[in-house]
């Protein structure tokens, strides 16, 4: 029974960690042969850093050990290997009692190394190679994704001070012509920053909802092509009895480059297909020019 359990594993299989359909981050799983006994063994874990503080990793955990003990594992060990103990401040522990949508198996990828080992390439086309490769991807494409999730926290949290450098480059080029009527422009990240600080002001919530990326990766470049759902209300003292919520949806087509800290977006283009009361834009700009103090 062992021997046949033994030959129906192969290396690891790694697991998508999902959130409503968005990928939060992996983990990956494994089952051996441990002195005689099969043990089962969670051998990376992440959990992107928007996500922290959520009860993804403990579902991706419980999954695991259910994972594991399906294939005849009487334990499981968790042994991180050195690339997620780097990652230290995107992994977090969270309670028990939680769990996530769903977590979509995918097997066949490249074996994670074993804890405290270092992967060298072989060969060209080695299979090291190729697994530091296919992860390094997988880490890319989840940093591309969540640029949009942070550009979200800057204008619906307020964050105008230290975010904007985390995921914009300095200088920026912004095309928001589909509802501003300017052609698109470049300038200094402080003044992008301080246009949409000013533009966002007179409203008393916004909201950004960021969907469907879709990430295409060339060298140090990138373009991620995203659904957006943006509302903005006005406080009742500018509306009065009419509407307050001004709707804006469509697509973000954003460009972004690898930098030495990392991934930035250089271009942001917003693509409308649908709003709602677009006058509540104009009423919010009046109402921010009357705020000011006239020179």
């Amino acid at each position: 029974m062992l021997e046949d359990v033994r030959a129906s594993i192969s290396d690891w299989t790694v697991a998508e960690i999902t959130d409503a359909g968005t990928r939060v981050g992996y983990v990956g799983v494994a089952v051996a042969d441990d002195n005689g006994t099969l043990a089962g063994r969670i051998g990376d874990l992440r959990v992107d850093a928007l996500h922290a503080g959520r009860p993804h990793e403990q579902a991706a955990r419980d999954w695991a050990e259910g994972w594991c003990a399906e294939r005849g594992a009487h334990r499981l060990d968790i042994r991180l290997n050195a690339r997620s103990r780097r990652l230290g401040a995107d992994v977090h522990r969270v309670g028990r009692g939680s769990k996530i949508h769903f977590i979509t198996e995918r097997t066949g990828l490249p074996r994670p190394p074993s804890p405290g080992s270092t992967v060298k390439p072989r060969s060209p086309s080695g299979q090291a190679t190729e697994s530091v490769k296919q992860r390094d991807v997988m880490d890319d494409r989840i940093d591309l994704a969540e640029l949009l999730s942070r550009y979200a926290d800057i204008a619906d949290m307020k964050e105008f001070t230290h975010l904007p450098s985390r995921i914009c480059t300095d200088p920026l080029t912004v095309d928001f012509e589909a509802v501003t009527g300017m052609p698109a422009v470049t300038a200094s990240l402080r003044d992008c920053v301080e246009l949409l600080r000013t533009t966002l002001a007179p409203f008393a919530a916004t909201h950004h909802a960021i969907t469907g990326h879709v990430v295409t990766i060339d060298g140090d470049s990138a373009t991620i092509h995203a659904h957006v759902r943006a509302e903005h209300w006005l406080p009742v003292e500018l509306v009065g009895d009419g509407p307050d919520r001004w709707l804006v949806v469509g697509f973000y087509d954003t460009e972004a480059v690898r930098t030495p800290k990392g991934w930035r977006i250089s271009r942001f283009k917003l693509t409308v297909t649908h709003q709602e009361n677009p006058q509540l834009a104009s009423l919010a700009q009046a109402a921010e020019q009357a705020r000011r103090p006239q020179a």
